[in-house]
């Protein structure tokens, strides 16, 4: 297991971003590749005002399109920790439902 950090990509920007440059960041390059030659996911999240972490939507964003996706047809795993009542099932749907469920 590979722990992957996404504190050096940049905010997500379009004009960045596939078709409109020619190349993604060398830090997005990067996170995607390392994503690419992943056999699964797991994601842990703490839940933050009832959704994702912002940081977390970000790598998201930038992994998450184009036709050369690193996310398509992988094996996902989300879980989370707090000290809250309600766990962390909002977070976990969003991220399921706005997101996981399109690459799968």
């Amino acid at each position: 297991m590979e722990v992957i950090s996404f504190a050096d990509i940049p905010l997500y920007n379009a004009d960045f971003d596939y078709p409109q440059a020619k190349e993604r960041p060398e830090p997005v390059q990067r996170f995607r590749d390392i994503l690419a030659k992943c056999d699964a996911l797991v994601i842990a999240s703490p839940e933050y005002n009832y959704g994702i972490p912002g940081g977390l939507k970000n790598a998201i964003d930038w992994a998450s399109r184009g036709k050369d996706c690193p996310l398509l047809k992988k094996p996902i795993a989300i879980m989370g920790a707090t000290t809250g009542m309600g766990a962390t099932a909002r977070m976990q749907a969003r991220l399921f439902f706005h997101s996981i469920s399109t690459w799968t």
